[in-house]
């Protein structure tokens, strides 16, 4: 999943994001999301702040989030809701871990942007 941030990043910084094929990285995505909400690194892998974040800031980037082409609403509410569960005193990035300073900008940051975008759709 960071290797798919790191292209999307790239193809935005040169401005050729049509140099993705979203249907692929799209599926692989959906491969990824688990049934908690969160996204892992790959299929089957579980849910982690930080895969969380670079697939949701790949989706921002590439104004795909709230789209409904890769995740739909429903999906990205039940994605908000474990990022949310996340934070005790702290944030922790997976289940059962303790919390950890470095999940704070991971699980901080895509909720961040999942925000920004839902309001830059909805202009509010």
């Amino acid at each position: 999943m960071r290797f798919v941030f790191c292209a999307t990043a790239i193809c935005k910084i040169l401005q050729s994001e049509d140099t993705i094929d979203w249907k692929k990285l799209g599926t692989f995505l959906r491969k990824s999301l688990n049934i908690d909400g969160g996204i892992g690194q790959a299929a089957n892998d579980e849910s982690h702040g930080g895969s969380t974040f670079c697939a949701i800031a790949s989706l921002s980037l590439s104004n795909r989030l709230w789209s409904e082409e890769i995740l739909t609403k429903k999906e990205i509410n039940r994605l908000i809701r474990w990022a949310i569960q996340k934070q005790d005193i702290g944030f922790h990035g997976r289940a059962h871990k303790p919390d950890d300073s470095c999940y704070a900008f991971w699980i901080g940051a895509t909720l961040k942007s999942l925000a920004e975008c839902w309001m830059e759709r909805w202009k509010i």
